[in-house]
């Protein structure tokens, strides 16, 4: 799981079909990009917008209060050329794309598609384990995780100022992208145009 994009860093790149089996790309509308990493960094929605536009490296610093140092910078590219970089993959018949809204609206028909997929790449005949599949949706609902972080902080939370913690699991289906202020929508729409239309 990453969120580099596909790219080349000093003639190597990122990875390749010598190291990587196949890609299961999980994009998500902007629109709710931009309010979800908005609230991740505590950014007014203007700056977020340059943010997820421009071609960005992320970590290097990031300490989370000592469980995990992340020494490793993540050349993010931007939402625009993550998205397309990944696409590569396809011309090999090893690239599955999967909406995020799907995830949310069907999740049993996505997950399932998934794990075709992964089947299919590896070779591996699928047996479906019905109480584990149960399990899956049960303790990966939107719900069930605010739970869990409200029973106990989040570790990739992060935090303001004053040291409290800012809600990783937020908005869940209340992101909708609606309160964007018409102007930032606008630059969003027009620097995204291509590719939202493309996934519809």
């Amino acid at each position: 799981k990453t969120h580099a994009a596909l790219n080349s860093v000093n003639g190597y790149q990122f990875t390749n079909l010598k190291n990587s089996l196949g890609v299961i790309y999980i994009v998500r509308d902007p629109r709710k990009v931009l309010l979800s990493y908005a609230n991740h960094t505590q950014m007014n929605l203007d700056h977020s917008l340059k943010e997820i536009s421009k071609i960005s490296v992320w970590g290097g610093k990031i300490n989370y209060q000592d469980r995990i140092q992340d020494t490793l910078d993540t050349h993010a590219g931007s939402w625009k050329s993550n998205y397309n970089s990944w696409k590569e993959f396809k011309k090999y018949d090893k690239y599955l794309l999967v909406k995020y809204e799907d995830l949310i609206s069907d999740p049993e028909k996505t997950f399932l598609t998934i794990l075709n997929f992964i089947h299919k790449i590896s070779k591996a005949k699928l047996i479906l384990d019905n109480l584990k599949l149960k399990n899956v949706f049960k303790t990966t609902s939107f719900k069930y995780l605010q739970k869990l972080e409200n029973e106990g902080n989040f570790f990739e939370a992060p935090k303001t100022s004053d040291n409290k913690y800012i809600k990783f699991f937020k908005y869940g289906q209340k992101n909708t992208g609606k309160d964007i202020p018409t102007n930032i929508k606008r630059e969003l729409e027009k620097g995204f145009a291509s590719e939202m239309k493309e996934l519809g």
